[in-house]
């Protein structure tokens, strides 16, 4: 079936009867209406709809899972978005070196899952687009209705984004229900420093040291629920403490709380292993079979639902968990070894299984406490998720400054409302200070995780991580809720600022020109590039300022007043070090 909306020729691929209908109010923003009616109740099988546009002025793409592949491909391999309810979001974006949009494809239905295809045709230079509807089996349905947004506005490419956010938002009430001020203090965690090796008096004392750097909430990561120190989840599934390594957990608990800290806990969500007692118990509930080590559950059923929940309740009734690290979202997914359609189950649309958990289990806990914390790993960051999690964290990139920039940068471009966090931050112990620097100044924009053991650290870390943490929370309102303005995401984000009352903070990654456009009083600017010069811009007029220039331990080994706004000015800041600058009226 061929349809031609605007020039755009559509070719739609399937058996039932779709039409699409032109309902855009702007010429290069195009909403094109897709209907489809199956004619009795069918659980569907995949819809693809095919269509072509010219690639002009492309340079770079961009989507909410991208890290530093942005290869451009072509049509014969196809770059890939996949979204579902637990699973990213339906976006492809690609823009010019001028960081303007050129074509950005989304679809209105953040629920249902969908994948978008584009690449290349190497003998027009056009970009062939596909939309694949149902790639995951839904639920039964008699009709579907999504739109489809093709927007060639020629716009700053956040704004294009924070325009699609902004319908999802708003015309599905994903706004998140709560979020807990505490998610905004920065994180111990143990899991790059002690995997499943926990030792709650080791952490105890760690943490008598993280307290004093302003570190408010500690992860407890895998291990604690498994005498096993080993990889894989074949021990996930029963939520109680292994007594070899934590005796009483009410008591340790309490230890934490006695510091001044929150304590959240890991839990795998849908793996249950098989060296656990519930492994026959739930053997016909499973998504992917009991081959493996481990399997995921089936949330379609109610009785998986409540076991989950019961776990998650229990740990803040007995022990006073302050919050959780729900992982795995993501791995609930349909295989080949997924039932079909079961009595027992409430509900045939994974999808809404997955909500229907989250949703009951969001509920029992915040009546049990109100400010409980909820973290998210990016994967499942889309809108609905958003709704549940407090804090959304970076995917794991251990030791990779650069991709933890890319990803906490793209998390903060798509979630509003909701926390990033960074992932988890780690070194070696041998690096000097400015290259463990890196780890920190990468994450700025985000709240920082901290994953190193505090106590055995060298002392010129110790320091430069107190600077930097010290830096962070007096600039926390800054980094967290200032506008958020990214520069080259082609270069992984080149420069990255935030402005807010008045202030700026800046962060040089491969760009040393900070250009101010606004007027402003204070300045705070961040030297990531490796090199030791940096240049400030200031087009708002002749002003003076006082400046102080620290080394990345916190040592001010330079100070004055400088006349700006005569053209670029040159400042001598050390690799990792920072300029702070204030206003003289």
């Amino acid at each position: 079936m061929r349809t031609e909306i605007s020039d755009i020729l559509f070719n739609i691929e399937t058996e039932y009867d779709v039409s699409l209908t032109d309902i855009s109010r702007e010429k290069y923003c195009k909403k094109i209406e897709v209907k489809v009616n199956f004619s009795e109740k069918t659980r569907p099988d995949p819809i693809f709809i095919r269509w072509s546009m010219p690639g002009k002025g492309i340079y770079t793409c961009w989507n909410p899972l991208e890290t530093q592949d942005r290869t451009i491909y072509a049509n014969w391999s196809m770059r890939k978005t996949e979204s579902r309810s637990a699973s990213s979001m339906p976006i492809q974006c690609y823009m010019g070196n001028d960081g303007f949009n050129r074509i950005t494809v989304a679809l209105s239905d953040v629920k249902t899952p969908i994948k978008i295809y584009s690449g290349v045709v190497e003998e027009t230079a056009d970009i062939d687009w596909t939309v694949e509807l149902f790639s995951q089996k839904p639920e039964i349905m008699e009709e579907y209705y999504i739109e489809l947004w093709i927007d060639m506005r020629l716009l700053p490419w956040q704004n294009i984004i924070n325009d699609i956010k902004s319908k999802w938002l708003q015309a599905y009430n994903y706004f998140p229900k709560t979020i807990s001020d505490a998610a905004y203090d920065p994180v111990y965690s143990t899991w790059y420093s002690f995997h499943k090796k926990i030792n709650t008096e080791r952490i105890i004392e760690d943490l008598k040291k993280a307290v004093k750097l302003g570190i408010k909430n500690i992860i407890i990561d895998d291990g604690w629920q498994t005498d096993d120190i080993g990889f894989g989840c074949s021990y996930c599934g029963i939520w109680k403490p292994a007594l070899s390594k934590i005796p009483d957990m009410g008591a340790f608990v309490n230890e934490v709380h006695k510091l001044g800290m929150r304590i959240i806990i890991w839990i795998a969500v849908p793996y249950i292993g098989k060296n656990t007692t519930v492994w026959k118990r739930f053997s016909d509930r499973y998504l992917n079979g009991t081959r493996g080590d481990c399997a995921s559950l089936d949330p379609r059923y109610p009785e998986v639902r409540q076991y989950l929940i019961q776990s998650l309740t229990y740990a803040v009734q007995e022990w006073n968990i302050d919050g959780f690290k729900l992982d795995f979202i993501d791995a609930f997914q349909l295989t080949d070894q997924s039932y079909d359609a079961e009595p027992d189950m409430d509900t045939l649309s994974l999808e809404d299984g997955v909500c229907m958990l989250l949703d009951e289990a969001y509920n029992s806990l915040h009546t049990i406490k109100k400010d409980i914390l909820i973290e998210f790993r990016q994967g499942y960051i889309g809108p609905i998720m958003m709704r549940y999690g407090d804090m959304l964290r970076a995917n794991d990139c251990p030791m990779d400054a650069v991709t933890n920039r890319i990803r906490i940068l793209n998390l903060r471009i798509t979630a509003e409302y909701n926390v990033v966090h960074s992932d988890m931050l780690m070194w070696n112990s041998e690096d000097t200070a400015e290259e463990a620097a890196r780890q920190i100044i990468n994450v700025l924009f985000a709240v920082p995780q901290i994953s190193v053991y505090i106590l055995e650290i060298p002392e010129q870390h110790y320091r430069m991580l107190k600077f930097y943490l010290r830096l962070w929370l007096e600039h926390k309102e800054i980094f967290m809720k200032g506008k958020l303005v990214l520069q080259k995401p082609e270069a992984n984000y080149s420069l990255a600022y935030a402005c807010l009352k008045e202030k700026v903070v800046a962060v040089a990654y491969s760009e040393k020109l900070l250009l101010i456009e606004n007027s402003v009083n204070e300045i705070v600017f961040i030297n990531g590039t490796g090199e030791n010069i940096l240049y400030i811009d200031y087009i708002c007029g002749l002003v003076c300022f006082s400046y102080k220039i620290h080394n990345c331990t916190g040592t001010c080994i330079e100070e004055g007043k400088k006349i700006i706004g005569n053209g670029p000015e040159r400042f001598k800041i050390p690799n990792s070090g920072a300029i702070f600058m204030k206003r003289i009226d």
